[in-house]
């Protein structure tokens, strides 16, 4: 957890060992989000997730930032290579094997291209299929097969 100079709250981030460790054994697939905290405390949780071998969610790290923006995600990434680097450093950092998922946000993809730079990094197709329904060219039967 880090604060400001003036002792505001700035970041925390939470990778538990097993997570970590769990990881190294799992689908090298990380999706990786941030969704709006809408509590008394605001902010927003980032989430890095992966897939274990039941198809299920798996948490693998977390963070609290005040905005979803480069700087809070470079400093999330950043924690999340080193945490992947410690528990599976062979296996996937830095090869192709790890491949990142995420809606494309411009700073998210600048920073996965910084800090990962030789891995992967696509859309989810949740996202891929919204932005086709919601373009003006939209087709009903194209969204359908997504």
């Amino acid at each position: 957890m880090e604060r400001t100079q003036d002792h505001k709250f700035r970041w925390l981030f939470i990778a538990y060992g097993a997570s970590g460790n769990g990881f190294a054994f799992y689908h090298p697939i990380l999706g990786l989000d941030g969704t709006h905290l809408k509590t008394k405390y605001l902010g927003i949780l980032l989430l890095a997730t992966a897939v274990d071998a039941n198809n299920q969610l798996f948490p693998v790290a977390f963070g609290i930032v005040d905005a979803e923006n480069d700087q809070n995600w470079l400093w999330f990434l950043e924690l999340l290579h080193s945490v992947i680097s410690e528990c599976a450093p062979d296996q996937l950092v830095p090869s192709e094997k790890l491949i990142f998922l995420s809606n494309h946000q411009k700073e998210l993809i600048d920073e996965v291209n910084t800090v990962f730079p030789n891995n992967p990094h696509d859309y989810y197709m949740r996202h891929l299929a919204d932005n086709m329904r919601k373009a003006k060219f939209a087709r009903k039967d194209l969204y359908i097969l997504l």
